[in-house]
C-alpha cells in the first residue's frame, strides 16, 4: 500500500510540473515590436527609440513653425509646450464610441509668433487641469489612418475599422533626425483584424519637396502567410485656433485645384491637405461630421470617386460644413505575403499674413522618355515658387541657380512666366559662364497661390560621369530670394530647392568642345572672350572619342554650327581635319550664305577626333553676349546605340566697349482696381524685364528715366489719358546709393530722373550692370485721380544713361 501511494505522489508532481509549464506559456506577454528590424524599408537606416513624445518644430519664417507630434504639446492655457513627458503613444489605444479615440493621436499644430498652439484638429480636455485628460483629448474625434475590406462605402467608423482602434498592438516609439536637422517620428506595431495580419509603421515626416508641409505615412507589412486586398482611408475632424474657439469648426471647405486635395480657411489660419507626396492618395472628400458615430467613407460614390471627379479649381467650395472634417482614400491594395505597401499625405497650416514659400525644381528629359539620363540628352529644368500663404504678399527678387559641371546651359532658352501665363524670354547675359551661375531678377509680387517658373534648357555633357556623387547623381540647387511684404520687420529670405540628376555610365564616351580667340587680344583659345564691333575672332571646334571607350562612333553624322546673328563667318576660313587626315582642307560654307558651317563624319575610333576651325568679324552694334555651340546629330555607336543630339560648350563673346542699354523693362504692371469715386496711389506689383547697361570704362555715370504725359502718355484703348493734378502721376522711388535704401519718391516728367542720387560706377571692370533692383516691385507710384475712367492704360517711358561731367 505505501508502495502504491509513493507512485501516486510522483505521478501527481510531474502532473502539477506539466501544468506549471502550460500555464506559464499560455499567460505570456508579446514583445513590442522592433521598428529598426521589422522589415519595413522607411528610409530610415537607423531609428532612436524614445520614450515620451518628441517635438521638434519645423521652422517656416521668422515668426511661425510648424508643429508635429504624437502625443500632447500644449498646457492648459493653449501655450506651446514640448516637454509633456507624454508617454501614452506606445499604449494600446482605447475607444468611447463610435466616435472617441485615445492615445498614439497624430498632432498637426501651428506655434504662432506669441508661442501659441493652434491647432488643426479638435482636441479634447484642451484647456482641463488634468494633463491625463488633456493627453487622452490629442486629436480625439480624428480616426487617422482606416482600413476596410475593399468596397467598402458605409459604416466606415473610427473604433472598428482604424487602425489604432481595432487593434494596433505591440507597439514601439521612435525618432530621427535628418541631416538638415529636422525630425522623423514613427509608431511601429502588430495590427490584427479577422483575416488579417500586417507589421505597421505610422510616421511623421518633414516633406522632402515642401517645406511648409508635414508627411503622414503608413506602411503596411502583409505577414498573414497569403495574398490580402485591402482599401485604406484617413479622416480628420478640424478645428483650427485656439482651444477656447469655436469659429473654425464649421468652414467651407475649399478645393486645391488640379485635383491636388483641400484646404479650410477661416479667421486667421489656413489648413492645407495635399497628394503631393509619393504614393499620395487618390480620392478625397469634404465632410459635415453631423453625429457621434460618422461615416469616414461618406459622399465617395460606389467607384470610389469622390470630390475630386468634379475636377474643381483653387478656391471653389467643396462643402458648407456644419462641423468641418475630410476623408482621404487610395485605390484597393493588393499585397502579397511579405510585401510592403506606402500611403502618404501631406497637411500644412499657416496663419495670415504670412507668406509660406514653396520652392522646387524638377526636369523632364526631352531626349528620351526611358526614365534614365544618358550623356547628351537634353533636359529641361523647371524651377517654381508657389505662394501658400493666407492674405499674404511675398516680393520675389531673384533667382540663382549654380549649374553643375556636366551641364551645359543653353542661354537662350531661359524663359520666365506668372502663374502659367505668356512666357518671357530672359537676357542670354543672366547667364554667367566663367561662374556658371544664372542670376535671373525676378521683380515679381507674389499672393495667395499664386507661382512664378523659370525654365531653361540643358545637355548632358560627357564631363558628367567625373562630377556624378556616391549615388551616381548630379546634383543641381536653385536659390529663391524674396520679402515678406504684409509682416513687419521681414528681412530678405533665402529658400533653396535642389534637384537629383542620376547619369548613366555609357561604353561610349566622347569629348565635344568650343573654344575662340580674339585675334586682337588672345594667344590661346578660351571658352569665352571679348570684343568690339570689327574684332575678328577665331573659332575651333573639336570633337574626340576617348581612348578607354569601349564603343566608337560610326559614319554617317553630321556636324553643324548655326552662325549667330552679330557674327559674318569668313568663308574661306572654314577649314576641317577628319580623323585620320594629316592636314586640314578647306570646307566653306557651300550653300549656306555663311550662316551655318556643316559636313558629314567618317568613323571616328577610340582616340581618333574631328577638328573645325574658321574665323568672323563681329558686326554687332550693341552690347551683349554672343554664345554658340556646335551639334551632332544623326550617330549612332559601334554598339548600335543612337548618340541623340551632341551639344558642345557654348562659345562666349562678349561684346564690350560699348556704352549702351543690353535691356530695359519691357512692362511696369499696376495690376487692377475698383476706384470707386476716390483717389488712388497704387505700387506695382511686378516689373517685366531687365534694367542692364554696359559702361565697360570706370568714368562715373548713372542710369535716367523719363515720362512725358503729354506726349506718350499713359492712355487706354479709347484714346482716354490719365490726368495729372499737378503733383505728378507716375512716381519712381529714387534710391541713394544702394538698391536696398529706403528711397524717396520723385515725380516723373519729360526731363529726366536719375534712379538713384550717387552716380554708378564699373569699378569692378564687370561685364554687365544689373539694375533691376532699383525698379523692381514697390519703386513705382502711380497716382489716379478719382474721376479716372474705367480701362487698360498703356504708356511709354524713356531710358538714358550719361558720364558725369567731369572739370578739371
Amino acid at each position: 500500500m505505501g508502495k502504491i501511494q509513493s507512485i501516486f505522489k510522483y505521478i501527481y508532481i510531474i502532473f502539477l510540473g506539466l501544468f506549471f509549464i502550460l500555464l506559464t506559456t499560455l499567460v505570456r506577454v508579446n514583445a513590442a515590436v522592433d521598428g529598426n528590424n521589422d522589415g519595413i524599408d522607411d528610409g530610415v537606416s537607423r531609428w532612436s527609440k524614445g520614450s515620451v513624445t518628441r517635438s521638434d518644430p519645423i521652422k517656416l519664417n521668422s515668426s511661425l513653425s510648424l508643429g508635429y507630434s504624437f502625443g500632447l504639446t500644449t498646457d492648459a492655457n493653449s501655450n506651446y509646450t514640448p516637454n509633456t513627458s507624454d508617454n501614452t503613444m506606445v499604449k494600446d489605444s482605447e475607444t468611447n464610441g463610435s466616435l472617441n479615440m485615445y492615445y498614439s493621436k497624430m498632432n498637426i499644430f501651428l506655434v504662432s509668433p506669441s508661442n501659441k498652439y493652434i491647432s488643426s484638429t479638435f482636441q479634447g480636455f484642451a484647456t482641463s487641469s488634468n494633463i491625463a485628460s488633456r493627453k487622452q483629448g490629442v486629436s480625439m474625434t480624428s480616426p487617422d489612418f482606416l482600413i476596410t475590406k475593399p468596397g467598402v462605402y458605409s459604416n466606415v467608423l473610427s473604433d472598428t475599422m482604424s487602425v489604432l482602434g481595432n487593434k494596433m498592438t505591440d507597439k514601439s516609439y521612435y525618432f530621427h533626425e535628418d541631416s538638415d536637422g529636422k525630425y522623423t517620428y514613427m509608431i511601429a506595431g502588430n495590427f490584427k483584424r479577422d483575416n488579417y495580419n500586417f507589421v505597421v509603421e505610422l510616421l511623421l515626416r518633414p516633406s522632402s519637396t515642401n517645406r511648409t508641409l508635414v508627411q503622414r505615412e503608413m506602411y503596411v507589412r502583409n505577414v498573414s502567410g497569403s495574398t490580402q486586398e485591402f482599401q485604406v482611408f484617413f479622416g480628420e475632424d478640424t478645428k483650427m485656433g485656439l482651444a477656447s474657439s469655436s469659429y473654425a469648426d464649421a468652414v467651407p471647405i475649399k478645393d486645391l485645384g488640379n485635383n491636388h486635395g483641400i484646404f479650410i480657411a477661416a479667421g486667421d489660419y489656413k489648413l492645407s491637405i495635399t497628394n503631393e507626396t509619393e504614393d499620395g492618395f487618390q480620392h478625397y472628400v469634404a465632410l459635415s461630421r453631423k453625429t457621434n458615430a460618422p461615416n469616414w467613407a461618406d459622399r465617395y460614390d460606389s467607384n470610389g470617386n469622390g470630390d475630386e471627379k468634379r475636377n474643381l479649381n483653387y478656391g471653389e467650395t467643396l462643402l458648407d460644413s456644419t462641423d468641418s472634417a475630410y476623408s482621404l482614400s487610395w485605390d484597393k491594395t493588393t499585397l502579397a505575403n511579405n510585401q510592403v505597401a506606402h500611403f502618404s499625405s501631406t497637411i500644412g497650416e499657416t496663419q495670415s499674413p504670412y507668406s509660406l514659400m514653396h520652392a522646387n525644381k524638377t526636369y523632364k528629359n526631352e531626349t528620351n522618355n526611358t526614365g534614365k539620363n544618358n550623356i547628351n540628352d537634353k533636359l529641361k529644368f523647371t524651377l517654381n515658387i508657389t505662394n501658400n500663404g493666407y492674405n499674404a504678399n511675398w516680393n520675389y527678387r531673384q533667382l540663382v541657380d549654380k549649374i553643375p559641371e556636366g551641364l551645359q546651359i543653353d542661354p537662350n532658352s531661359i524663359k520666365k512666366s506668372f502663374n502659367n501665363g505668356t512666357e518671357v524670354s530672359i537676357n542670354p547675359s543672366d547667364y554667367d559662364a566663367s561662374t556658371r551661375t544664372l542670376t535671373v531678377p525676378i521683380a515679381q509680387s507674389l499672393t495667395d497661390n499664386q507661382t512664378e517658373k523659370v525654365t531653361f534648357e540643358a545637355n548632358i555633357t560627357t564631363d558628367a560621369i567625373s562630377h556624378l556623387d556616391s549615388s551616381g547623381n548630379l546634383k543641381n540647387t536653385g536659390q529663391f530670394f524674396g520679402t515678406d511684404q504684409k509682416v513687419t520687420g521681414s528681412t530678405e529670405e533665402t529658400i533653396d530647392a535642389s534637384v537629383n540628376i542620376p547619369v548613366e555610365k555609357p561604353s561610349f564616351s566622347s569629348t565635344f568642345t568650343k573654344q575662340l580667340k580674339n585675334e586682337s587680344t588672345d594667344s590661346e583659345f578660351k571658352d569665352s572672350t571679348e570684343g568690339k564691333k570689327g574684332d575678328v575672332i577665331d573659332y575651333l571646334i573639336s570633337y574626340k572619342v576617348d581612348s578607354g571607350s569601349k564603343d566608337y562612333l560610326q559614319s554617317g553624322a553630321t556636324i553643324t554650327d548655326e552662325i549667330p546673328a552679330g557674327l559674318e563667318v569668313d568663308e574661306s576660313s572654314v577649314y576641317v581635319k577628319g580623323p585620320k587626315d594629316t592636314n586640314y582642307y578647306y570646307q566653306g560654307t557651300h550653300y549656306h550664305e555663311g550662316k551655318l558651317i556643316s559636313t558629314g563624319m567618317n568613323a571616328i575610333e577610340q582616340g581618333e577626333s574631328v577638328l573645325i576651325k574658321f574665323s568672323a568679324t563681329v558686326t554687332a552694334n550693341s552690347v551683349g553676349l554672343i554664345t554658340n555651340t556646335a551639334n551632332i546629330t544623326g550617330g549612332t555607336t559601334s554598339g548600335g546605340q543612337a548618340t541623340g543630339e551632341m551639344v558642345s560648350n557654348g562659345a562666349d563673346l562678349n561684346i564690350k566697349n560699348i556704352n549702351g542699354f543690353i535691356q530695359v523693362p519691357s512692362l511696369i504692371n499696376f495690376g487692377a482696381v475698383n476706384l470707386a469715386g476716390q483717389q488712388e496711389n497704387l505700387t506695382n506689383t511686378s516689373t517685366n524685364g531687365e534694367l542692364i547697361v554696359s559702361h565697360p570704362d570706370d568714368n562715373p555715370f548713372n542710369v535716367y528715366v523719363s515720362y512725358d504725359n503729354s506726349k506718350d502718355g499713359l492712355q487706354n484703348s479709347n484714346g482716354n489719358k490719365l490726368s495729372s493734378d499737378g503733383a505728378g502721376l507716375l512716381f519712381i522711388k529714387q534710391k541713394n546709393n544702394s538698391s536696398t535704401n529706403n528711397g524717396t519718391w520723385h515725380p516723373l516728367s519729360s526731363e529726366a530722373t536719375p534712379i538713384r542720387t550717387a552716380s554708378f560706377q564699373n569699378t569692378n571692370q564687370e561685364e554687365n550692370l544689373n539694375f533691376t533692383d532699383y525698379i523692381g516691385v514697390g519703386d513705382w507710384q502711380l497716382k489716379l485721380a478719382p474721376d479716372t475712367v474705367p480701362g487698360a492704360y498703356n504708356g511709354k517711358l524713356t531710358w538714358t544713361m550719361v558720364d558725369d561731367i567731369t572739370t578739371s
